[in-house]
């Protein structure tokens, strides 16, 4: 018989009496009221009234799944699974409604109890002494709360479902996101209770909820289908790699959660592409009336808006404004208002077909693939109770089974031994373990036998999988004869296990290991440990590196460079034990005081007191770095008549110099030049304060900071010069980044502050300071002109803009504005100085005379101005008022882009060429055509290459969470403003620097330098360009973290701050100027300013020439218009962006 809720009834009233239906096996129905039944003691009777005989032994088993025999027995799962089989009869186990759900709970809660009883009676069998982490903190852990240790339970990760289970899944799967880089989509795949092929199977007087069965093996197939469709039909493009788990928890109805990866050359790379696959939009009802439906059906989430305001979805209790149309939408006896901010992303075609909540959504960052990780595998829904107890039981197994919640979905999906996760590849687990240690998954000597096949294919250990398949049977690693789609992963191990982590890094680096000794092998020196071989092949981070950066420094390097480097160190790379490198180093250090006869003790203190000048320029004190503190009474009486000397001639020669420099300027940056010299003597303070330097490139706006600098630095006053770039800084006198003067440290927002205290040198120097000029302004945000106004204020104690400081900023609008991560044409406005509340202070001076444009090239200066006032004639033809056209007279069709501006990479050796090619340069929109383009040049230029790798990790102390995120999936990160894992340099190279490190020497965030020698630790290098241009610098490795990046966590990666630079990205080349450029465009700019900048580059029109791939947003557009003619069909159009709302 069953036992059926009557469906009618008031939701409102669950604790009514609701009547009961009673059906036997010859399906007659009798009704009768309701009474408090003692419903659970009744289920197992009700529903299976014959038998429930778990053994079952007349039932036949199927064939053995190992192929070893005919089974005896079935299991418990196969028994159940056959009781739930829909047959031609009667079945009452499945008619029961609330009493069927019931059933499935506690019938897969007595499979898996059985499953956890062998486990915790064979805790021995299962290596639990492996477990020497764990056991290790459980015995600190009893030893902090004062008690004993008890019975220890380990839930292995082989049992599905467990957090090691999970925990594994995740780290497979981060190994798949390892080899393929971030997922391209992620899908969440619902049941629809509704669909057809579930309610033309259940009766009318069930519901879904009371067939779990039903619902299981549906989902089950539309899962199937809709893997086929991505996998082999490819509707989203073609997949490289996919994994996917289904979900339960306590809502019931399972659904999926489904990562994929595209192949790059199909995966969106524009918002046209995207758009094309995703939808958050509701359709129009009379045009696409099946899709409406499901969009309403399935799509819309909320209530939120005015509704409710602490949706997650609202940004600062607001949205902005729309102009899309309105639908009531009714849910219960509610309706409500929706338009297309309610609508969740999905696609068209999937959303058609499946007829359920189909979520697609595009992984935009790396963000998200923790998330999204962390989400899939987080597990089944979980409680916790605390107790005190006297001893200290650690039991996982009791622990699993009281803390988690069972569907029955989720039974009868176990029952049916569904899987609950799945991926496209298999991922093959490789141990970790010492020498003469025991482990569990291979025996000893097998691995040097995997090592031997590998060395012929020059393969790293946890690439052999990949090449290799196991043979258990036998024992030995059997190449595969086809390549299937396998993936090598090594258990990560915790950074508390010194030897072993060590050991792990060794064998993802090292290819072809054949032995332990082989591993701890390095330049033919056996060392004694892993941690030494992973410390002398760079692959950990400790001091031994930068001791062994200065010993290489020292060898063809004079001391004042030596401490240079020394500084460069303390500032850049964190040394531990900074007193200490000091101490080693100090014979090298001190060498040349020494040799003009200082004794050791005098010498020691200049050595102490350059390095901490040098420290303060940076605000930094010796005291933080616990260095030693000089002794100024020593050497006060020996230097401080030849620091008076040089202050006088100093003076002198500024003042001789800037008179010259005024002489110099035209008629217009004269008149700039009275009017800030007048502002800066005015008694009364009765002129305004604040300025505005305008001009395009190339008009004297540098020229004209440099000679106001000279002119006040003559008379003795103080003046602070800063730029928005490294670059730009370089070119100013005494100049620096607004960053490292201000300390105002990205990422920069509302509340952001400068990190000045009032009593330091740095607050000091703006108190004295008569001017403060701002080069590059535009690319300053309006938050880091608010820091500024905020630190000025600070320091002087005045309320007033700025502490009526007269403060120049200078810059062109036209040029490229703020970076705002993901900023739409709003954001970035937003961003810029002019949303300042303090701009209309600022008073306008402007430039015009060009004086950068060769003789001759007017015409050409006319042109960039026009393109970037974006006022060139627009094509009506093409409907787009971005589309401009590129004059003939840019391209080049007698040979590639490189060649035109490198020429023979066989010559790029030659020091004349090389000199050449540091004033010329290929500039792209985007860093990864950079890449390719450096990549191309690198390879086929002379030389031996060098390679350098990264020691990559996470700026954390919690080992769970680093083990989360292991070295060789840290090394596929390429992020912004970091080097690559892997630099593959040769001597002659041009390079870009990606820091800055010292400003008044030119190593700014974008200075490009040539190689000039590699060493194992250091980069021998020659500033290429700007007034410290030939100057010889040495680069160590330094430890870098992206200051906003979609990281889920803190990166730290520990390389040379370098890139190639050939080719370099727009943004980059801003205060650039270059004799030979090349402008490659793959696809079209994407943002302000960017074709301005890269065309007004080059000091005429000869010196551009430009590559333009084609497709259907740039190129020959006209070539195939019907009414076109013959020469507009030749002619080439890109797109030029401008923001005139900007300009000024």
């Amino acid at each position: 018989m069953i036992v059926e809720e009557e469906e009618q009834h008031d939701p409102l009233l669950p604790e009514q009496l609701l009547p009961v239906i009673i059906r036997d096996v010859g399906a007659n129905v009798a009704e009768i009221e309701n009474q408090l039944v003692a419903e659970p003691e009744l289920v197992a009777a009700a529903a299976t009234p014959a038998d429930d005989d778990d053994d079952h032994q007349e039932q036949q088993p199927g064939a053995n799944r190992n192929n070893r025999g005919p089974r005896s027995r079935i299991t418990q799962a196969e028994f159940y699974s056959f009781m739930i089989s829909v047959r031609n009869f009667f079945n009452p186990v499945l008619c029961g409604g609330p009493l069927t759900q019931q059933w499935m709970a506690d019938t897969y809660c007595k499979i898996e109890a059985n499953r956890l009883k062998y486990i915790r009676e064979n805790q021995a069998e299962l290596h639990v002494a492996q477990y020497n982490g764990l056991m290790d903190y459980i015995n600190n852990r009893a030893e902090r709360q004062n008690t004993q240790v008890g019975t220890v339970y380990i839930l292995p990760s082989s049992f599905i479902g467990s957090p090691r289970a999970m925990k594994q899944s995740y780290q497979d799967a981060m190994a798949i996101c390892g080899k393929f880089g971030k997922p391209t989509f992620f899908l969440t795949f619902t049941c629809n209770p509704k669909w057809r092929e579930i309610t033309a199977n259940i009766p009318n007087y069930l519901t879904a909820s009371d067939r779990p069965d039903i619902v299981s093996r549906v989902f089950y197939l539309k899962k199937k289908e809709l893997i086929d469709d991505i996998e082999n039909k490819q509707v989203l493009g073609f997949p490289t790699a996919y994994i996917y788990v289904i979900e339960f928890q306590k809502r019931g109805l399972p659904h999926m959660h489904l990562l994929i990866w595209i192949d790059r050359r199909d995966a969106p790379s524009s918002e046209e592409d995207m758009d094309n696959c995703i939808c958050a939009e509701i359709p129009d009802k009379l045009t696409h009336p099946r899709l409406y439906a499901s969009v309403m059906a399935h799509m819309i989430h909320g209530p939120c808006g005015a509704i409710n305001k602490k949706s997650p979805c609202m940004d600062n209790n607001h949205y902005e404004e729309n102009n899309w149309h309105s639908h009531i939408l009714k849910r219960g006896n509610r309706p409500f208002e929706v338009d297309n901010r309610w609508v969740v992303p999905y696609n068209p075609w999937l959303l058609l077909k499946y007829d359920c909540h189909i979520n697609l959504e595009f992984c935009a960052s790396i963000t998200t693939v923790k998330y999204i990780f962390k989400y899939v595998y987080k597990g089944h829904d979980c409680s916790f109770e605390e107790r005190d107890e006297p001893r200290l039981e650690w039991d996982e197994i009791s622990n699993f089974l009281n803390t988690r919640y069972v569907s029955a979905p989720e039974a009868s999906w176990r029952i049916f031994k569904f899987p609950l996760a799945a991926r496209s590849h298999t991922v093959t687990r490789l141990a970790v373990h010492l020498p003469l240690e025991q482990s569990v998954f291979f025996q000893p000597g097998n691995e040097e036998q995997a090592a031997a096949n590998a060395e012929q294919d020059n393969i790293t250990t946890r690439e052999i999988p990949s090449y290799y398949n196991f043979v258990k049977v036998r024992n030995f690693w059997k190449p595969r004869a086809r390549n299937q789609r396998i993936i090598g992963r090594i258990y990560t191990v915790s950074v508390k296990q010194a030897e072993r982590f060590c050991l792990r890094l060794l064998l993802i680096a090292i290819k072809g290991p054949t032995s332990y000794e082989y591993i701890r092998t390095v330049n033919g020196v056996l060392l004694p440990t892993f941690k030494a071989a992973a410390a002398a092949l760079n692959l950990l981070e400790d001091d031994t590196i930068w001791e062994r950066t200065l010993d290489e420094a020292a060898e063809f390097e004079m001391p004042e460079r030596l401490r240079q480097l020394f500084v460069d160190i303390c500032l850049f790379c964190n040394p531990t034990d900074a007193p200490d490198l000091f101490e080693r180093q100090l014979p090298h250090l001190m060498d040349d005081f020494i040799r003009n006869d200082y004794d050791a003790q005098v010498a020691r203190h200049l050595t102490l007191k350059w390095i901490q000048e040098k420290l303060a320029l940076a605000n930094i004190t010796m005291e933080s770095l616990n260095l030693p503190v000089p002794d100024f009474q020593l050497i006060h009486r020996i230097i401080e008549a030849q620091l008076d000397d040089n202050a006088e001639a100093t003076m002198r020669e500024k003042r001789r110099l800037g008179n010259l420099m005024v002489s110099q300027l035209n008629e217009g940056q004269r008149a700039a030049f009275d009017t800030v010299m007048a502002a800066i003597n005015d008694p009364d303070k009765s002129m305004p304060h604040q300025y505005f330097l305008d001009g395009p490139g190339g008009t004297g706006k540098t020229f004209l900071y440099n000679t106001l600098i000279t002119v006040l630095q003559g008379q003795g006053k103080t003046v602070i010069a800063v730029a928005s770039t490294g670059i730009a800084s370089t070119l100013l006198i005494d100049g620096a980044t607004y960053h490292s003067q201000f300390k105002i440290y990205p990422p920069l927002t509302e509340a952001t502050r400068s990190r000045i205290e009032d009593g330091s040198y740095m607050a000091q120097l703006i108190r004295n300071a008569v001017l403060i000029i701002s080069d590059e302004a535009t690319m300053k945000t309006n938050h880091a002109l608010d820091a500024i106004n905020y630190v000025i204020q600070k320091v002087e104690h005045n309320i007033d803009p700025y502490a009526n400081k007269v403060l120049l900023l200078g810059g062109d609008f036209r040029q490229c504005l703020p970076v705002i991560r993901h900023g739409n044409r709003v954001k970035v406005l937003e961003a810029t100085i002019r949303n300042n509340t303090t701009w209309p202070l600022f008073r306008p001076l402007g430039l015009t005379q060009n004086m950068r444009t060769a003789v001759g090239s007017q015409d050409y200066a006319d042109w960039l101005i026009r393109l970037g006032n974006g006022t060139l004639p627009q094509v009506p033809r093409l409907n787009d008022p971005d589309l401009i056209e590129i004059p003939a007279d840019f391209f080049n069709v007698r040979m590639n882009l490189i060649e035109h501006v490198f020429g023979n990479p066989v010559n790029l050796l030659d020091d004349t060429v090389t000199q050449q090619i540091c004033n010329r340069a290929i500039l792209c929109p985007k860093n990864k055509d950079c890449l390719r383009i450096n990549t191309q040049i690198i390879k086929d230029m002379p030389g031996a290459m060098h390679e350098y790798k990264s020691i990559d990790t996470i700026d954390s102390d919690d080992p769970q969470e680093i083990a989360n995120y292991p070295a060789e999936i840290l090394n596929t990160f390429d992020v912004s403003g970091l080097p690559t894992h892997i630099l593959k340099l040769k001597v002659g190279a041009i390079i870009i620097l990606l820091k800055n490190i010292n400003s008044r020497q030119g190593l700014c965030n974008g200075t490009r330098l040539i190689i000039r020698s590699l060493t194992q630790h250091l980069i021998v290098a020659e500033i290429a360009s700007g007034k410290n241009k030939g100057h010889i610098v040495y680069i160590p490795r330094m430890t870098m973290s992206p200051t906003d990046s979609d990281l889920p966590f803190t990166l730290k990666r520990l390389q040379f701050p370098v890139l190639l630079a050939f080719a370099m990205t727009i943004t980059k080349s801003q205060g650039q100027t270059f004799d030979r450029v090349g402008i490659f465009l793959p696809e079209p700019v994407f943002s302000h300013g960017q074709l301005y900048v890269a065309f007004s580059r080059s000091t005429s029109k000869e010196g551009v020439r430009v590559e333009i791939n084609e497709s259907d947003k740039q190129g020959h557009l006209l070539r195939n218009h019907p009414t076109a003619t013959e020469e507009e069909k030749l002619k080439v159009f890109t797109k030029n962006i401008v923001y005139r709302e900007v300009l000024l």
